[in-house]
């Protein structure tokens, strides 16, 4: 990174050195106080907490290829303090803390374009698969954090999952109140969450992503689950009923804007995927849970991996990460073959620089801590050669012609 922010670097260096980057201010004006001692994590069964705790070094089978994939982030990182991205001190990278979205699977480094300001959370998730067991992953993620307090713009539904995750990790309760800061100025402008769940139902409905609405709201819920561990007593939690039951009640429509039914949907998979998360999270509706997941086996394929829709149903990584995500969450003995086999197709995708290519010559950072974060949640060993049924036939490649996922603004 350049050196030429002396004083705002020495700042931000002390600060993260006491792992209190969330209390302290990046532009010289005075920190927001960390008094509130309300902010411990509360609830050790939540839904949360069971979503997205760290498996310890004992239940985690892939720390390696999780380890690798981290390195991978790490140096695609546009860092900020010191040299996260090992490409040494001086770079053109903009010093962001963010990523690119998409690039070249020779790339070695960050461009020098400004990083998309919606991918922040959802990329550095990956980085706390395994809590603290990666001390290079836990600097990048400061980073990351560091340069999402200095967007105000910042505040995608995976950027308060990030920041509450993150909080809990260092046990810096300033985590969780930026992440309530920004979340309730969200909502407020939107006129609570109801409206904000349903505008965007609206704006993926409008764009033809309809498999995309139950990702959103998943995430949404997800992020009223952590602010709820963090402050119990402020009512989030309802929030996140609120976002998971408009997923029930499109389901449950006769004319639903996500059809569980019609396989050409964009995102089906994803949209089988999420809705089974977010129901699963808020323990809503046992019997549509069993029956996305049906579906959702329905759809697996010979090799383990999941397609895009019924029209494209090649490997697709995002699909096949949703799918085992949900699956290793929601799934029971029963499906731990179909578990295997997912975690043997996605390991089996990893390339040696410890990223994986979404298509020819293509990756995307998105697409890499879909895949982490997937596999940071298994407890089981790959299935050999990742198949369901033998094969010798080369898994099919996702051509570039379809969009990857990624959270709304």
């Amino acid at each position: 990174m350049p050196v030429n922010h002396s004083g705002v670097i020495s700042s931000v260096l002390a600060c993260s050195l006491a792992m209190s980057v969330a209390g302290c201010s990046v532009d010289g004006s005075d920190p927001a106080p960390i008094t509130s001692t309300k902010q411990a994590v509360h609830g050790d069964n939540s839904a949360f907490v069971r979503i997205f705790r760290p498996l310890s070094r004992e239940s985690l089978t892939l720390a390696a290829e999780v380890t690798l994939g981290q390195d991978r982030l790490c140096q695609l990182q546009a860092d900020i303090i010191g040299d996260g991205a090992a490409n040494g001190l001086d770079d053109d990278d903009p010093d962001d803390g963010g990523w690119d979205f998409s690039l070249d699977t020779d790339a070695t480094e960050h461009s020098t374009s400004p990083s998309p300001q919606n991918t922040y959370g959802s990329t550095a998730l990956a980085l706390l698969a395994r809590g603290a067991a990666n001390p290079r992953a836990l600097g990048c993620a400061l980073d990351a954090a560091l340069g999402m307090q200095a967007r105000p713009e910042v505040d995608s539904p995976p950027d308060f999952v990030f920041w509450v995750l993150l909080g809990q990790l260092l046990e810096n309760p300033g985590f969780a109140e930026l992440a309530a800061a920004r979340y309730d100025a969200k909502v407020a402008a939107a006129g609570g969450a109801q409206a904000l769940g349903e505008s965007i139902q609206e704006l993926r409905h409008n764009a033809g992503d309809d498999g995309l609405i139950p990702y959103d709201l998943a995430w949404l819920t997800f992020a009223a689950l952590g602010l709820d561990t963090a402050l119990p007593s402020d009512g989030y939690r309802a929030d996140a009923e609120t976002y998971a039951g408009l997923i029930a009640s499109d389901l449950r429509s006769a004319t639903p804007l996500f059809d569980r039914n019609d396989g050409t949907e964009a995102f089906y998979t994803d949209g089988l995927s999420w809705s089974l998360l977010a129901l699963h999270a808020v323990d809503l509706r046992p019997g549509l849970q069993r029956a996305l997941k049906r579906l959702l086996l329905g759809v697996q394929l010979p090799n383990g991996a999941f397609g895009f829709n019924q029209d494209f149903p090649e490997p697709d990584l995002q699909a096949t990460a949703g799918a085992l995500l949900a699956l290793e969450l929601a799934g029971t003995g029963a499906d731990r073959r179909e578990r295997r086999a997912a975690i043997g197709y996605l390991v089996g995708q990893q390339t040696a620089d410890g990223g994986w290519d979404y298509a020819p010559g293509l990756e995307s950072t998105q697409a890499n801590a879909d895949v982490l974060l997937a596999l940071g949640r298994a407890r089981e060993t790959p299935l050999e050669s990742g198949a369901l049924i033998a094969s010798s036939a080369p898994a099919a490649r996702r051509s570039a012609s379809r969009p990857l996922a990624f959270p709304i603004d």
